[in-house]
C-alpha cells in the first residue's frame, strides 16, 4: 500500500501541476496560536514539550484516521487518503520550465528576469557576493531532499503520519512566524535529525547516476571541517557529493574583470540533469519493489 502511494503520488507530482493547489499551511499556524494560548506562560512550552504537544494531535489524527479507513473497501480508502497526504506534503514543483527560462535569460544577459527565476528556485534572494549560476546548482541539489526525497523516505519508513511530521517539522523551523526562539530550535533539530537519512539516501542516488567515486570522495571530504549543525552537515554532503557526482569544475571559467573562478551557465542545466536521472532511478526502484510485492 506505501509503495502503491509512492509510486502514483510520485508520478502526480513529477508530471502534473495541479497538485500543489491544495497545499496551505494556514491551519498549521492557527494551530501554533491555539496551542500557546492554552500554554501561555508555562516553561515547557518554548522547549521540546512544546514541539511535542504542537506534532502530537495532528500525527495522532492522521494515525485514527489511517487505521480506520483501513478495513474498509479493501483498503481502498486507506490508498486514497495515504496518497492525499503523502501530495500534501510534497513541493517538488518540477522546475525544467525555470531552469531553460532562466539559462536563456543569462545567455541574454536578462538580469533581471534571471534574478528572480534564481530567486524562485532557490527559495530566497540571490546573494549577489557569490556566483548566481553556483547558487542555483546548489539549490537544485540540495532543495529535492526536503521538497521530496525526505517526504518519500519517511511516508515509506511511518506512512502518512511520517511524511506529515516531516513537513510539520520544516514548517515550524523555517516557515511559520509563529514559532518562538526556544520552539524553533527545537524544531530545527528535530528537522535536521529528520533529513539525516533522506539526504545520505539522495547522495547514494547521485553516485549511482553521476560520477561513484567522485561522489563518496567529496562525500567524506566534507569530515576534514564539518559544521556544527547538523541541517548544514546534511546540505554541505549533498553539495559536496553531487557537485563531485557531475565533476562541476569542468564548467569552471576565470572571470578577468573579477579575478574570480565562475560556473558556466550549463551547470545549470547539468545539475538539473542529475536531479531528474536520481528520481527517474529512485523511482524505478519504487516501481520494481511495488511489481515485486504484487508478484509475492
Amino acid at each position: 500500500m506505501i509503495l502503491i502511494s509512492i509510486v502514483i503520488g510520485l508520478s502526480l507530482e513529477m508530471f502534473t501541476s495541479q497538485v500543489s493547489a491544495f497545499r496551505h499551511y494556514a491551519w498549521a499556524d492557527k494551530y501554533i496560536l491555539w496551542v500557546k494560548k492554552v500554554f501561555l506562560g508555562k516553561a515547557l512550552w518554548n522547549g521540546p514539550w512544546g514541539v511535542l504537544l504542537v506534532l502530537a494531535f495532528p500525527l495522532i489524527l492522521v494515525a485514527l484516521v489511517q487505521t480506520g479507513l483501513h478495513v474498509i473497501w479493501l483498503g481502498l480508502l486507506e490508498l486514497i487518503f495515504s496518497l492525499i497526504v503523502l501530495l500534501y506534503c510534497m513541493r517538488y514543483q518540477p522546475m525544467g520550465d525555470d531552469v531553460e527560462d532562466l539559462s536563456h535569460a543569462l545567455e541574454q544577459g536578462n538580469n533581471i528576469e534571471a534574478g528572480q527565476l534564481s530567486e524562485k528556485i532557490l527559495g530566497k534572494p540571490v546573494d549577489e557576493e557569490q556566483c548566481q549560476v553556483q547558487q542555483v546548482c546548489h539549490a537544485l541539489l540540495i532543495n529535492v531532499n526536503e521538497r521530496l526525497i525526505a517526504v518519500i523516505v519517511w511516508f515509506a519508513l511511518l506512512g502518512p503520519m511520517g511524511a506529515l511530521l516531516y513537513r510539520l517539522s520544516w514548517y515550524y523551523s523555517e516557515e511559520s512566524i509563529h514559532s518562538e526562539n526556544g520552539f524553533r530550535h527545537t524544531m530545527h533539530r528535530l528537522h535536521a535529525l529528520l533529513n539525516w537519512l533522506p539526504a545520505r539516501l539522495l547522495v547514494v542516488g547521485y553516485a549511482i547516476v553521476g560520477s561513484f567515486e567522485d561522489a563518496i570522495h567529496g562525500w567524506r571530504g566534507v569530515y576534514k571541517n564539518p559544521p556544527e549543525d547538523m541541517e548544514a552537515l546534511n546540505q554541505a554532503i549533498i553539495t559536496a557529493a553531487g557537485c563531485s557526482a557531475l565533476h562541476l569544475e569542468r564548467y569552471s571559467h576565470s572571470d578577468v574583470s573579477n579575478d574570480t573562478n565562475k560556473l558556466d551557465i550549463k551547470a545549470i542545466d547539468a545539475a538539473h540533469g542529475l536531479v531528474l536521472r536520481t528520481l527517474l532511478a529512485w523511482g524505478i526502484v519504487m516501481a520494481l519493489l511495488t511489481l515485486a510485492g504484487w508478484m509475492g
